[in-house]
């Protein structure tokens, strides 16, 4: 969402808030 920021890289998502890494699939 708004409030939070995500982190793009090559291959995950990084919210910088909560520190959750997301993995692209």
């Amino acid at each position: 969402g708004k409030g939070t920021y995500m982190s793009e890289h090559k291959d995950r998502n990084t919210c910088g808030k909560c520190g959750l890494t997301e993995f692209k699939q």
